[in-house]
């Protein structure tokens, strides 16, 4: 190869190299811009939505977790359960004298039987022990870093 011909492709390699670093930091620098303004929005999100946990027992020994599930402030535990299961979830309605209300009557494919029935719990800090649930999971709202449980129980 000829002299010109290795300054030619040196000039070459050279501008490719200069390129590419361009390159590179002009990416960074839009990584860097989003990530600033992911922070941002989740900061302020914060303020509209709450972290909560949930866990589906399937009373076999196995037990799924949806740590660190994101709702909007005001959930109820259905609604938390809803989106941690993105929808997988039956139900019932009823409704009792003035009182209209849901019965969850499968949660991951797994339905109620006649001896069979999905309950749900809460983490109570203060005791440190799980506590049945005082009304339906559609009248409990969620709270943030509340933890809450449904058991697949058989009578």
């Amino acid at each position: 190869m000829s002299e010109d011909a290795w300054k030619l492709l040196s000039v070459v390699l050279i501008a490719g190299i200069i390129l590419s670093s361009y390159g590179v930091i002009y990416y960074y620098q839009q990584y860097s811009d989003l990530l600033s303004q992911n922070n941002y929005l989740r900061s302020e999100l914060g303020s509209v939505g709450e972290t909560l946990d949930v866990a589906v027992d399937f009373g076999n020994g196995t037990t799924m977790w949806y740590n660190d599930t994101y709702v909007p402030v005001g959930s109820s535990v259905y609604n938390a359960t809803l989106v941690a299961t993105k929808g997988q979830m039956t139900t019932q309605s009823y409704t009792s004298g003035n009182v209209t209300g849901v019965f969850v009557t499968g949660i991951l494919g797994l339905s109620e039987t006649s001896t069979s029935y999905w309950l749900w719990y809460y983490y109570d800090n203060s005791s440190r022990s799980w506590t049945e649930a005082p009304v339906g999971a559609d009248s409990y709202l969620a709270i943030q870093g509340g933890i809450y449980l449904w058991n697949y129980t058989r009578s």
